[in-house]
């Protein structure tokens, strides 16, 4: 004997097949169509009202950034630690001039030491500060060349040895345990370049 379904469970059934039928033509439609592209404005107002706080608070920090970087500048001028011109051409000579007075120093120490060549070297320029790099060759005994190299770093004017190729001396007529160094020497100005000037 078949049951059949009471009044009651086909109204369940029907009512549950709407619900359904309802629910998937809302997916299908209206949440493609509509529900779906809001709901990606509001994510994407979202992302651009937390960026828009994030660059007014940047925007505040500027005058206080501008302030330091003003007072910075002030603390330059004046600081024996760079050189003094203000004129790139300028610079490169003291620069070349402060590496031959301290060669010169060691000149008669030790084993002596010589300055050999010495080459303006051109730098890219993407500080604040204007960069003057030299290249040179000495040659130089053990003893002052040590000497030399540490002056070179601790002098008045803040010189930084950032390349250093040390052979020994090739050359039959050099008496004693000499060296020949290759050294790339920079400093930097005190004046930096006025904003929007070509360097």
């Amino acid at each position: 004997m078949r049951l059949l379904p009471t009044r009651a469970s086909r109204r369940i059934l029907a009512l549950s097949l709407t619900f359904f039928s309802l629910a998937g033509a809302y997916f299908l439609t209206l949440h493609g169509w509509f529900t779906q592209p809001l709901l990606d404005i509001a994510d994407e107002m979202a992302v651009l009202r937390h960026n828009q706080q994030s660059y007014v608070e940047l925007s505040s920090q500027r005058p206080a950034l501008e302030s330091s970087l003003a007072q910075i500048r002030r603390s330059s001028l004046g600081n024996d630690n760079l050189l003094a011109d203000s004129d790139m051409g300028s610079a490169t000579a003291q620069l070349m001039q402060l590496i031959a007075a301290d060669v010169q120093a060691f000149a008669t120490a030790g084993g002596g030491c010589t300055l050999t060549n010495r080459i303006p070297v051109s730098v890219n320029q993407q500080g604040v500060y204007r960069q003057v790099s030299v290249r040179i060759s000495i040659e130089c005994a053990i003893e002052p060349l040590a000497g030399l190299l540490l002056r070179l770093e601790n002098g008045k004017v803040s010189l930084f040895i950032e390349l250093l190729k040390i052979e020994k001396s090739r050359d039959g007529h050099s008496t004693g345990n000499r060296l020949v160094a290759q050294l790339l020497i920079s400093a930097y100005l005190q004046n930096p370049p006025v904003e929007g000037a070509t360097p």
